[in-house]
């Protein structure tokens, strides 16, 4: 995908999406950037995420225990990790503006009341992924 030359004219299109694509690429901010040019000034990118704060992860490093698997977070197939906070970078430094922000999580009991307990402290480990709605700045 990085090295795939679009075909199509600027501005062609009105929203590309990047269903847990960004994360398998060796330099997702280039590809955001190649494509914006592609995207029409009303159009939107839409891309779903992983969070690498989400618990699993942390734990595994925390004990020691890292690693890869066939899918999911850690799948042995992603070159980047993602926070919230990079997320919200790679976005504003390819020139972009986010205009929603979704996410997955875990809503299991434990961690609603892990929650509760921490007036929402620990809310950014229980997502597993972020879903991001963008348009050109």
């Amino acid at each position: 995908m990085e090295l795939i030359e679009l075909d199509f004219p600027n501005e062609y299109f009105d929203c590309i999406i990047y269903a847990d694509v960004l994360e398998h690429l060796k330099n997702p901010e280039n590809v955001l950037i190649k494509h914006r040019e592609k995207l029409n000034d009303n159009g939107y990118i839409i891309a779903s995420i992983p969070n690498i704060q989400y618990i699993r992860p942390v734990l595994s490093i925390l004990f020691d225990k890292l690693e890869y698997a066939e899918a999911g977070i850690l799948d042995r197939t992603h070159l980047r990790f993602f926070t919230l906070h990079t997320i919200k970078k790679m976005f504003a430094d390819t020139g972009f503006e986010i205009i929603k922000i979704n996410d997955n999580r875990n809503e299991s009991l434990k961690f609603k009341i892990i929650n509760m307990l921490s007036f929402n402290l620990l809310k950014k480990f229980s997502v597993f992924q972020y879903l991001i709605l963008a348009k050109k700045k």
